[in-house]
C-alpha cells in the first residue's frame, strides 16, 4: 500500500443551536474518528512501504463559516492530527499531507440530503427554539440551498482537484498543506482568513441578514 487516501466525509449545515446531538455525533465519527481508525488500522502497512497518508480536510478548517461550526471543528481536527502526525512519520520517510477542499458541491452529494438535515432538525425542535427561531429557520435553510455550490466548478475537467491529487500522491517533496479550490475562492478565502476576526465576524453576519431579508 503506497498511499492512503482519507475521504470519508459528511457535512450538516445549520446553526449549532438547530443541529440535534446524532447530526454532531455523525459528523464527529464520520469526519475525524473514521480518519483516525483507518490510519491506525493501515499504519504499519504504510511504514513499510514508506508511503504517504493523505487526509481531507476542509477550507473550513482555516475559515470555519457560521452554520458550519461541528464540520469545522472536524476538520481542524483532521489538520492538527495531520501535522503532528507529519512530524512522527518523517523518521520513516513517511509523507502527510491534508488536502482543505473548497466548494465542490455542483460536483459531489454532499449537500444532497439538506432537505432531510433540516427537517430532522425542526422536529428536535423543543418550544425554546419554535419561539426564538420563528421565521428565521426555514428563510436561513431556504438561504443555505439558494447559495449552495456558488463557489464551485461545473466539472471535474475545469477544477484543480485531479492535479492537486497527483500532487499529493506523486510529488518528491509534496506541501503538507494543498488547498484545492477555484482561484475565486481561493481569494475569498485568504482575504477572510487574513483580515481581523471581528471584520470577518461582521462581513458574515453582514452577508446572512441581507440575504435571508431577501
Amino acid at each position: 500500500l503506497y498511499a492512503l487516501i482519507n475521504n470519508a466525509g459528511i457535512c450538516v449545515v445549520g446553526e449549532f443551536d438547530f443541529q440535534t446531538f446524532k447530526q454532531i455525533e455523525n459528523q464527529i465519527n464520520i469526519n475525524f474518528l473514521g480518519t483516525i481508525n483507518l490510519t491506525k488500522h493501515l499504519l504499519p502497512i504504510i511504514i513499510k512501504s514508506k508511503g504517504r497518508i493523505i487526509n481531507l480536510s476542509s477550507v473550513n478548517a482555516i475559515v470555519p463559516f457560521p452554520g458550519l461550526s461541528v464540520y469545522s471543528a472536524t476538520k481542524k481536527a483532521i489538520e492538527t492530527f495531520t501535522e503532528s502526525l507529519s512530524i512522527e512519520m518523517k523518521k520513516f520517510n513517511v509523507k502527510t499531507i491534508c488536502i482543505r477542499l473548497g466548494d465542490y458541491a455542483k460536483l459531489t452529494n454532499i449537500m444532497a440530503n439538506h432537505r432531510q438535515i433540516m427537517n430532522d432538525q425542526m422536529e428536535n425542535f423543543d418550544q425554546r427554539k419554535h419561539q426564538l427561531y420563528d421565521g428565521y429557520f426555514q428563510k436561513y435553510h431556504e438561504n443555505v440551498m439558494k447559495n449552495s455550490g456558488m463557489f464551485s466548478p461545473k466539472n471535474y475537467a475545469s477544477s484543480s482537484l485531479f492535479d492537486d491529487f497527483d500532487k499529493a500522491i506523486y510529488a518528491v517533496n509534496p506541501p503538507t498543506h494543498i488547498i484545492s479550490a477555484t482561484f475565486k475562492y481561493k481569494l475569498l478565502i485568504y482575504f477572510l482568513y487574513y483580515i481581523p476576526f471581528n471584520w470577518r465576524c461582521f462581513l458574515f453576519n453582514k452577508f446572512i441578514s441581507e440575504t435571508i431579508k431577501n
